[in-house]
């Protein structure tokens, strides 16, 4: 997702160069002092007892464009106002004492940047970029939790994908498709989709009449990513009478876990009264569908495809877990403290997860 907010910038030269602008504005502001101290007054005088701080991009950080910018936007009308009421000040303060070529150099850095505050096109443009930012960074801020299922992945590319889609500017909505569906392409898409078929609180609900999904499409999918996960060849060699039955036993594992799927997707057989009773589910259990196919375990006709069920939707297909878990680990042994040992540092790491759970 963070690939796909750099696409956004590289197929829309206007939006990188009005974000470009305000990142300017805002180091412009943070950098001095005393035109920042005139828009915090002017702030306090609009909302006394509120006086909202500038934030500042990271470049290593996408989420932060969103932010600071929506901040900014927050702030357009006390700049607007100081610009109107203390222009020739907040241009003095940043001159200073300087003079000759200096002198001209830094006005006309005031200027610009005063020009760019009262420039109403300027707050229209960014207002644009703040609304389109808004899914991309909302999927990368969920690509940055501990546990991020495939579902929700291609339910936030598919969201991302319709914003698009619809976007004002003809040649960016081209562009963009075009680099989403790159990015979509280069991921195991028959996991993805299958995971989101057997999340019951999904179910076949988000496809539309342009998706061309039957039932056998989808059973051949779940055929195909169910051999290639869960079939593995015996360990060691084995006779041929071995060989049979474990094929045999391969065989009745896939026709009934067919004829599970079926059903399911029919809503018939052990799921026909999943529909009316998912509302009562939904209140004492949540919308976890890892809760709805455990239910499923202790049925013998139903527990292969709810076993398999549970691992799809068990995938995290994210690092953010493992990378904060090393940081942990880092902050916990230190040049100080570099005699702990794994079993000790296990413990700790259990700890402090289940505090951040709580």
């Amino acid at each position: 997702f963070q690939l796909t907010l750099r696409d956004y910038f590289i197929e829309n030269e206007e939006a990188a160069q009005t974000a470009e602008e305000a990142t300017c504005l805002i180091g412009w502001v943070l950098n001095h002092g005393r035109v920042c101290s005139l828009f915090d007054e002017t702030q306090e005088e609009l909302t006394p007892g509120k006086v909202l701080a500038f934030l500042v991009v990271n470049i290593t950080r996408w989420n932060t464009h969103y932010i600071a910018f929506d901040q900014l936007l927050t702030l357009k009308d006390a700049m607007r106002e100081a610009v109107i009421l203390w222009r020739d000040e907040i241009v003095a303060s940043q001159v200073g004492a300087e003079k000759n070529a200096q002198k001209k150099k830094l006005e006309k850095e005031a200027n610009v940047q005063c020009d760019r505050v009262d420039d109403g096109g300027f707050w229209c443009h960014l207002k644009s970029i703040i609304n389109d930012l808004e899914p991309i960074c909302l999927g990368v801020n969920m690509n940055q939790m501990d546990i991020m299922c495939p579902d929700q992945v291609l339910l936030t590319f598919a969201g991302i994908f319709l914003y698009f889609q619809k976007h004002s500017s003809p040649a960016v909505a081209t562009g963009m498709a075009k680099r989403i569906e790159k990015r979509w392409k280069a991921l195991d898409q028959p996991m993805f989709v299958l995971a989101l078929v057997l999340n019951p609180f999904e179910w076949l609900l988000r496809f539309g009449d342009k998706a061309a999904v039957s039932q056998f499409t989808l059973h051949t999918i779940l055929l195909e990513t169910y051999r290639r996960v869960c079939s593995h060849p015996p360990k060691n060699s084995c006779s041929p009478d071995e060989q049979a039955t474990y094929n045999e036993e391969k065989e009745k594992k896939e026709r009934s876990i067919s004829e599970v799927f079926f059903s399911y997707l029919a809503g018939k057989g052990a799921f026909a009264d999943w529909e009316q009773n998912k509302a009562a589910f939904k209140r004492v259990n949540g919308d976890n569908p890892v809760a709805m196919w455990t239910a499923f375990l202790d049925t013998l006709s139903t527990a292969e495809l709810a076993d398999f069920a549970i691992l799809l939707l068990s995938i995290s297909v994210n690092q953010a877990g493992l990378e904060r878990n090393f940081s942990d680990l880092k902050i916990k042994k230190t040049c100080l403290r570099n005699w702990l040992k794994l079993p000790r540092l296990e413990k700790m790491a259990k700890v402090s997860q289940k505090i951040g759970i709580q």
